[in-house]
């Protein structure tokens, strides 16, 4: 008997130590677990915190390249009247030595405008001239 009590105690015994050791393989294996999860948890708070930095700096990006292509339409469009009236200036100024008498390759290095351009001026000048001078003059009368 004594025989028989001493194999239940060793398989107490035994079954205690396997009982105590999964229990204890448990607890530190929760351990580990909960130990990760806060690990992980602080690394998805940073990534947020990042991507909103990033979704943030992206916004005013892209609020900053609206206002350069605004800038740069104005840009365009400021451009574009100064073409215009550089060249309404060039008509003005060929205009003028058309009338002097100027010749037309000496109005087109001065004007900017192409020979071209300079005798169409020239021919229309020309249409229009004798027009003016066939005008009889008005005359005062006294009365």
């Amino acid at each position: 008997m004594e025989y028989i009590n001493q194999i239940v105690s060793s398989a107490l015994i035994l079954a205690l130590a396997v009982t105590l050791s999964v229990l204890i393989s448990t607890v530190v294996t929760l351990c580990y677990i909960s130990a990760m999860q806060k690990k992980h948890h602080l690394e998805v708070g940073k990534l947020q915190r990042r991507f909103k930095m990033l979704n943030a700096g992206a916004i005013g990006m892209g609020e900053k390249i609206l206002r350069l292509e605004a800038r740069a339409r104005s840009l365009h469009k400021a451009q574009e009247e100064m073409r215009t009236n550089d060249l309404d200036f060039s008509y003005a100024q060929a205009q003028k030595l058309i009338e002097r008498g100027i010749d037309s390759d000496q109005v087109a290095v001065n004007s900017g405008l192409s020979s071209s351009e300079i005798q169409l001026m020239q021919l229309l000048h020309q249409q229009d001239t004798p027009v003016k001078q066939a005008r009889p003059k008005k005359v005062a009368v006294s009365a």
